[in-house]
């Protein structure tokens, strides 16, 4: 599992850190001297551990992956390769040692997301077991961490499939949609519908880091290579809304995230690089997108190209409002 930091939802001064050694909660802290570099006032910050617990070495039971929720508690979920679930509060329990654990299957954990809306609700994707397909979990862990600490998890949506899973998002503007994507397809599905997808879109090579746009939940981001993909979930049937070259051919794009607040704006790194890329995309490109949506689904005559879908047309128009900047 790559090092990876994330800052806690209520608390702008603590941030979470973990890697393959150790999981740390830390807090940043001011320095009182200050001095000036020209015209910017820079303040000195050191950062603090909080308390620090070092990842278990058993070799059957390594940490896979995390995933921090979004409520005000910022309940963090460990994901272990036996299958073991473990989840704390970093907000309210500074030791890191009073965790809720659940283990539903001996299958090796590979991602986890948690629900934009609904804080109870965890989506976890599994590895193929013996013989076994691949899974797609989702727990609702209201009893498990609010009323009855001793009693297991309740699973209310399970999906088994042949392809191995690159990714899982869920959609914030739809609370009960899936984000799905296998080696082989791009997959939307309803959790309220078992094994039913509403949309499918086949690919060549697997669409790593997929992740929801979290201020128009309609729009989601996915890589490969060093390609950025974004599309949008009521068209998938249609090519990407956006394809950018994001890096040079010989970088792999490692990790993406969008800003959480600021529309439409998507930072991201490519392994070993040593570069950080920061994508800043029009509104007007979207809008121009949705009146062409439109006008495309009005009947037309004498049409030669009949097979342009509305976002290849809107791929130059769009592409033009990128702005890529990078740090050395």
């Amino acid at each position: 599992m790559l090092p990876a930091v994330k800052w806690l939802n209520s608390n702008s001064n603590k941030l979470f850190v973990i890697d393959q050694e150790m999981f740390s909660l830390c807090r940043v802290v001011e320095d009182k001297n200050e001095f000036n570099s020209g015209d910017i006032n820079n303040k000195l910050n050191t950062i603090k551990q909080l308390n620090t617990c070092a990842v278990t070495k058993q070799e059957q039971d390594t940490l896979r992956t995390f995933a921090l929720d979004h409520s005000p508690e910022s309940y963090l979920a460990l994901g272990y390769s036996t299958g073991r679930i473990s989840i704390f509060s970093a907000e309210n329990d500074q030791t890191l040692r009073r965790a809720k654990d659940f283990n539903d299957t001996s299958k090796s954990i590979s991602c986890m997301q948690w629900s934009y809306v609904d804080i109870n609700k965890i989506c976890v994707a599994y590895e193929r077991g013996r013989g076994a397909d691949y899974s797609v979990i989702v727990y609702d862990l209201h009893k498990l961490l609010r009323q009855h600490p001793k009693e297991q998890c309740v699973s209310i949506f399970e999906l088994n499939l042949a392809e191995k899973i690159a990714g899982i998002s869920w959609l914030k503007d739809e609370p009960n949609l899936l984000l799905i994507s296998g080696s082989r397809g791009l997959r939307i599905a309803d959790i309220r519908e078992h094994g039913n997808f509403q949309s499918v879109l086949g690919v060549q090579t697997s669409l790593m880091g997929v992740c929801s746009e979290p201020t128009a939940g309609h729009l989601f981001a996915c890589h490969s290579r060093n390609y950025l993909y974004i599309y949008d979930r009521r068209y998938l049937n249609y090519s990407p809304v956006h394809a950018i070259e994001a890096c040079s051919s010989n970088k792999i794009i490692n990790k993406i995230s969008w800003h959480p607040k600021r529309s439409f704006n998507i930072s991201l790194i490519a392994k070993d690089s040593g570069n950080f890329y920061s994508f800043s995309i029009s509104k007007n490109a979207f809008i121009q997108q949705e009146k062409c949506e439109i006008i495309n689904e009005q009947p037309q005559k004498n049409s030669n190209n009949n097979n342009t879908s509305p976002r290849s047309e809107m791929a130059g128009y769009a592409y033009g409002n990128f702005k890529k900047t990078f740090l050395e």
